[in-house]
Formats: structure tokens, C-alpha cells, sequence
């Protein structure tokens, strides 16, 4: 990884908008991000030639680390600290926002040049989805959904011990030797895994379907939606507890999105993600921007399309896409 940031990264600057994503979602259209950047480079023209030269290096992009915020202003050019923060302070005292000033690594975004709504659309649903979030409930969201809740893992941690310190200590004694005993020793491990497995999901559907998601805290709670969505078991009652659980509507997006790469795409509880990812671009359409709803509609169309996972959408899926942009 660090060989990847450098061959592939270079240092940079970058002036964020210090506003959160719902507010950028609800009121931080394409057209007012490009006003504002207008407005900074208004703004350095004023303040003197220091100030207009650093801001020529300047473009809109979401950099490669800051909290992933998708209006970025960044600069792969060598820029004066002192000068960036005088710009920044003066804008905030203009009231043309307030800003945050950062020294990190930038990834090339390349095409297209100059931004685009699009490019920006990308940005919005990059963050939604991203690692990158910042507040403590988006990272539970990130961060939890990959694990098994304690409780099932030590139970499933304790049968592998036991199984497996059996098998192993009798294959150790077996006089046979070579690939027949390799063999068989494998299948003998596998039917071992199969148990285990049928085992450990019938004690997790008892467990799903006697916890009560309301007495645990927000992070194991996320645990176990996933569990839920994973073995098509109670997954209406434990996605309607994370869903409930999530303040803003990018935040419930951003669940589903994890929940839906939790299980592939697959099993019963795929449908249940596609209809409540459509419900939330529904909602969003009356209270977010344009370029929030097209987000929240990429964010959808990247779970339906998304090559990692192997099967496909046929066609009357892009026509879905596209007819939703005129609902």
C-alpha cells in the first residue's frame, strides 16, 4: 500500500468546505459549488497577486484523504501555508464559508477537465458509501458490518476447537501416510466445517429471532442486521432496527450499500434492499439537491451493477435507472 500511494499519489493541498455531507446533500448544488469556488478566486484577486497565483493551481475534486468530503478544493502544486490560511480565514470572515486546510496525498483524478456535474455526482456517491466518513455513526456503519457479533464468533471459535482437536489428534495416530491419507484427512476436516456450520446458523436464527435490537448499542446492533441479512433470517425485523437507528437518509443509503456487499447481493433479504433503496431515493427526491438524489441513484445502480459479484442486471434495469431521473 505505501508503494501504491507512492507511485501513484502525489503531496497536495486542500481548502474543504467544512459543512457536513447532509448539509452539502440538502443544499450544495453543482452550480453553488462552482459559485463558490468563483467566489474564492474573486476573493484571492483581491487580496493581492500571492494569493491569485496559488489559487490558478486550484480545482474542485474529492481528495484522496480528508474525511473523503466531496467539495474539495485541491492543488498538486507547491502552495505557501501562510497564504492558504489567510485565504481561508478571510473567507470565512467574508461569509463565503467556513473551510478546512489540509497538507495530504492526492490521487490523479484525470478526465474530465475542467469538473463536471457528473464528476461531482461521482464525488457525493463516493462519499456516501466511502470508508472515509467521519462522524462516529457512519463509521459504525463502515466499520462493523464485516464481523460476526462476539457472541457467535466465540461460539463458533469454541466447536472448531473442539471438532478440530479431536480430528487432528486421531488423524495424527492414522499408520497411513502420503496422499491417501492427505485426503482423507481433508474430507474428514470438510464434513468437520459442514457440521460446525449447521450447527452455529441454527444457534444465530435462535439468536436472531429472541434478541430484542433495541437493548444493544448502535455497533453490535449493526453486527447483527448484518448476521440477519446474511442468512435471509428476521432480516425485516433487524434491517428495520438499523435502518431506524440511522439519522439522515445517506446514512441509511450507506447501511443498505454495506448490507447488500454483506451478502453479495444475494438471498432472501435482496429484495427488501432494492425496494428500501428505491424508498430513499424517493425521500431524498423532497428534500435534497438534484446532484443528492443522482448520488443516492448511483450509489443504487453500483450495488445492482457491481462486476465483483457474479451475476448480472439485464436491461429493463438501465431503463429503470434512466426513467427514475424523470419520477
Amino acid at each position: 500500500m505505501n508503494n501504491l500511494i507512492v507511485e501513484c499519489s502525489e503531496p497536495g493541498w486542500v481548502i474543504t468546505l467544512s459543512e457536513d455531507l447532509e448539509h452539502l446533500l440538502r443544499h450544495v448544488t453543482f452550480e453553488r459549488a462552482q459559485e463558490i469556488a468563483a467566489k474564492l478566486k474573486d476573493l484571492c484577486h483581491d487580496m493581492g497577486p500571492a494569493h491569485e497565483t496559488v489559487w490558478r493551481g486550484f480545482r474542485i475534486e474529492v481528495p484522496n484523504e480528508c474525511g473523503s468530503r466531496p467539495l474539495s478544493f485541491s492543488t498538486r502544486e507547491e502552495a505557501d501555508k501562510t497564504v492558504l490560511e489567510e485565504l481561508v480565514n478571510r473567507a470565512d470572515q467574508k461569509g463565503i464559508g467556513k473551510f478546512d486546510l489540509w497538507h495530504t496525498n492526492l490521487m490523479d483524478q484525470g478526465d474530465p477537465h475542467p469538473e463536471t456535474r457528473e464528476q461531482y455526482v461521482s464525488d457525493l456517491a463516493d462519499s456516501i458509501t466511502s470508508e472515509g466518513l467521519t462522524s462516529s455513526v457512519e463509521e459504525d456503519i463502515i466499520g462493523r458490518t464485516d464481523q460476526l457479533p462476539d457472541t457467535m464468533s466465540n461460539f463458533r471459535k469454541k466447536m472448531m476447537s473442539e471438532y478440530a482437536e479431536t480430528i487432528f489428534a486421531w488423524r495424527a495416530k492414522e499408520p497411513e501416510i502420503g496422499h491417501r491419507w492427505v485426503e482423507d484427512t481433508a474430507k474428514k476436516l470438510r464434513d468437520m466445517l459442514e457440521e460446525i456450520n449447521t450447527r452455529s446458523e441454527a444457534v444465530m436464527e435462535y439468536e436472531l429471532d429472541r434478541l430484542d435490537p433495541g437493548e444493544m448499542k448502535f455497533r453490535e446492533r449493526i453486527r447483527w442486521v448484518a448476521l440477519s441479512v446474511r442468512l435471509g433470517k428476521n432480516h425485516e425485523k433487524w434491517m428495520k432496527a438499523g435502518d431506524d437507528s440511522c439519522s439522515y437518509l445517506f446514512q441509511k443509503a450507506a447501511l443498505v450499500h454495506k448490507l447488500w456487499n454483506a451478502c453479495h447481493g444475494f438471498g432472501k433479504a435482496r429484495s427488501l434492499m432494492e425496494n428500501r433503496m428505491k424508498e430513499l431515493i424517493g425521500q431524498a427526491k423532497e428534500v435534497y439537491t438534484p446532484e443528492g438524489v443522482d448520488a443516492l441513484r448511483k450509489v443504487r445502480k453500483q450495488m445492482l451493477h457491481d462486476r465483483r459479484w457474479p451475476f448480472s442486471r439485464d436491461d429493463n434495469d438501465n431503463k429503470e435507472d434512466e426513467n427514475s431521473q424523470d419520477d
